[in-house]
């Protein structure tokens, strides 16, 4: 009976100890890159990009970014959108992400991002900016230097970690060509936005052969840590250089990237087939990104929000596991006294009656 006591008591304590010491959680959820580029102009192509985020979205994907979609679509049901534009005197360029309202709340823009959907260019019906207004243009470089190079972000929390997330979004310089060409207002902002939360960057990198998305920022001057890119040696992804004699794809350019050392990108996957078919396209990917939970930050104000409560078996597994410990001590120590008794036949009887005189 004492053995099975111990057994069942020991793996209770466990339990309690392993919770005391805060084993942590993991969450995870579901990203896709979209970029048709803006060489898709025929009807019957964008009506085939329309139908394929209509199917993430029925699969209830958790962000969708949209780099490039330059014309008119619906809005979806169950999504906010933030965005962004670069805008050139001759052309503009877009980074859109629809971010799923069930699993995401919005907390922040970064820079100029605009937030609703009635302010996203194209997607909405309306221009990007008609014209330019720098206040409000989002652009990662110098455009007089290597034109549009849109980019929009957001603070957004994870509503089961509640974890506080910057997400990044744009297209990135080609870093060969242009290797010391982020603004500071950029720079600036992603240090800002990604200060003690992870990093979350779904982007057209512009890289090509194995080179991380960490190195290019460090090279312009914006160290990132701890970051998880497995696209940098995943599948090609662009791009559709038909007319050039190369429709297969060749450089590893789209990534979905996790700084901060607060979880990883796992399952990075990419679209065999274009969508649009239109020059330049890039294929589609998507992966699933795991988050830790969330640990108490210097940005979370109100102490009884999600990223500062210290969740519950935490709070009393440590208690139980006190209790435990000194419970398995005691039961150990009658192990060893009982070990250490004589056995029944050198004890003497109990119940045995002195013998009588005679």
């Amino acid at each position: 009976m004492t053995k099975v006591t111990f057994s069942c008591g020991g793996l209770l304590c466990i339990g309690a100890i392993q919770l005391a010491l805060g084993k942590r959680e993991h969450y995870s959820f579901d990203v896709a890159e979209v970029k048709p580029h803006y060489g898709c102009t025929e009807p019957s192509g964008q009506q085939r990009v329309r139908d394929f985020v209509g199917q993430l979205v029925s699969e209830e994907l958790s962000i969708i970014t949209l780099l490039q979609v330059e014309f008119e679509m619906d809005h979806p049901e169950g999504y906010f959108a933030i965005g962004g534009a670069c805008a050139g005197s001759q052309h503009e360029d877009v980074a859109v992400a629809l971010v799923r309202e069930e699993e995401f709340s919005f907390a922040a823009p970064l820079g100029a991002t605009q937030h609703g959907w009635y302010n996203m260019p194209y997607l909405s019906g309306k221009l990007a900016q008609q014209p330019p207004d720098p206040a409000r243009s989002m652009c990662i470089s110098n455009i007089k230097v290597v034109g549009e190079r849109p980019y929009a972000g957001a603070i957004l929390t994870h509503k089961a970690s509640g974890v506080s997330l910057c997400l990044v979004i744009g297209t990135l310089p080609h870093p060969s060509a242009f290797p010391k060409s982020f603004t500071m207002d950029f720079v600036d902002a992603v240090q800002s936005c990604a200060q003690d939360r992870p990093l979350l960057l779904v982007v057209d990198s512009n890289l090509v052969y194995g080179q991380t998305v960490a190195e290019t920022f460090s090279e312009q001057g914006l160290d990132l840590h701890d970051c998880s890119d497995p696209g940098a040696f995943g599948a090609p992804t662009c791009c559709n250089d038909s007319l050039m004699g190369h429709p297969e794809s060749r450089y590893q350019s789209d990534r979905t990237v996790l700084c901060g050392g607060r979880g990883a990108v796992k399952d990075f996957t990419v679209k065999k087939d274009y969508i649009c078919n239109a020059p330049e396209e890039h294929l589609t990917t998507r992966a699933t990104v795991k988050l830790t939970e969330a640990v108490p930050n210097k940005h979370t104000e109100d102490e009884n929000s999600p990223s500062m409560r210290v969740p519950f078996p935490h709070i009393y597994g440590f208690s139980a596991s006190i209790f435990c410990l000194a419970w398995c001590y005691w039961i150990c120590d009658s192990c060893r006294r009982r070990s250490e008794e004589p056995p029944d036949s050198a004890r003497p009887l109990l119940n045995t009656r002195p013998p009588r005189e005679p």
